[in-house]
């Protein structure tokens, strides 16, 4: 760029860039922090060189989802009223029985400030206490190692051999609700399995918007399922993957401002009495994603990561929801 250009016309370049869908999502500074940078908002119209940069200086971009910016300003207490039966102060005091509630099952940014918090109680006077606070989790060996030896898989120590793994449950969700714009996607979609008796998969595109009802909650608002090339069968589903038609209808979507948010796929079997219900195989006492359902929708999470400039490595997870329609 030159230096007599704006802000926002660079803006435009990284979005097109690294495939940003909203340039107005984009920060920019002088310092990797990204707290520290400043929206492209307050700097769009302001040219390169009155910033004082020059040729060959580094400026740090970041950015994430609207929803993210958002959800970052927000209190997320749940506020409650002064109880008339408990409460023995003035309006402007507050007891036990009126304070707002912390989170109890947190959605990710209740999950962020609070692990942000606790980091920066623990290192107050230290100076990594600037650093992301989320980092993602990585199992694999170190190569090269630093302890001499020859790498892996011929040699391994502890310097480089991955940290013990122990699975339990995720103490927030990336996501806290999905909701379909209307009903007749659902119906659409179910119509392919009454006519065939034949499982179908679809991938779900919309938007992310804040979810209300939880505190920093966010919703996937699905505004179109679109079905794939694939082999359709009573008890399973054969995909073609990648599929080649997956750019351009990609593109179709973002110039409709949405996103790919999640998939779809059923799971349903008549229960043979012809009143139109089906077995209920997934629940509390069964399973409700298989293993191999599981290693798919993990893949699919690979493929579509959370930006996060919390993150070190400026991703953290993933928003990308699997909603399986079976019996109830």
């Amino acid at each position: 760029v030159d230096a007599g250009e704006t802000f926002g016309s660079l803006a435009f370049k990284v979005a097109e860039l690294l495939k940003i869908q909203d340039p107005s999502t984009i920060a920019m500074g002088k310092e990797p922090n990204p707290a520290n940078a400043a929206s492209i908002l307050q700097l769009a119209d302001k040219a390169i060189e009155s910033a004082g940069l020059r040729h060959g200086d580094i400026v740090y971009v970041s950015f994430q989802d609207a929803v993210d910016d958002y959800l970052e300003k927000q209190r997320g207490l749940i506020d409650r009223k002064k109880d008339p039966k408990f409460c023995r102060h003035g309006n402007n005091a507050m007891c036990d029985y009126c304070m707002p509630l912390e989170i109890k099952h947190m959605s990710f940014h209740a999950y962020l400030r609070q692990h942000t918090a606790a980091q920066h109680s623990k290192n107050s006077a230290a100076p990594s206490n600037n650093l992301p606070p989320l980092e993602e989790q990585d199992f694999r060996v170190k190569i090269p190692c630093s302890g001499g030896h020859a790498p892996w898989p011929e040699g391994i120590c502890t310097k480089c051999q991955p940290s013990a793994i122990t699975l339990q449950s995720q103490a927030y969700r990336m996501v806290d609700h999905v909701e379909f714009s209307a009903a007749s996607l659902i119906e659409s979609f179910l119509n392919y399995w009454r006519l065939s008796g034949s499982q179908r998969f679809g991938y779900l595109y919309g938007r992310y918007e804040p979810y209300l009802e939880v505190p920093l909650g966010i919703k996937a608002v699905v505004e179109a399922i679109y079905e794939p090339p694939q082999q359709d069968h009573s008890d399973g589903i054969q995909l073609a993957d990648p599929w080649a038609e997956e750019a351009r209808i990609n593109a179709v979507a973002e110039a409709c401002g949405l996103v790919k948010v999640g998939m779809i796929f059923s799971d349903l079997m008549d229960d043979g009495t012809g009143s139109g219900s089906v077995v209920p195989k997934r629940h509390v006492n069964s399973y409700f994603l298989s293993s191999l359902e599981c290693i798919f929708a993990a893949e699919m999470q690979r493929r579509h990561p959370n930006v996060c400039k919390h993150s070190v490595s400026g991703n953290f997870g993933s928003k990308f929801v699997t909603c399986v329609v079976s019996g109830d």
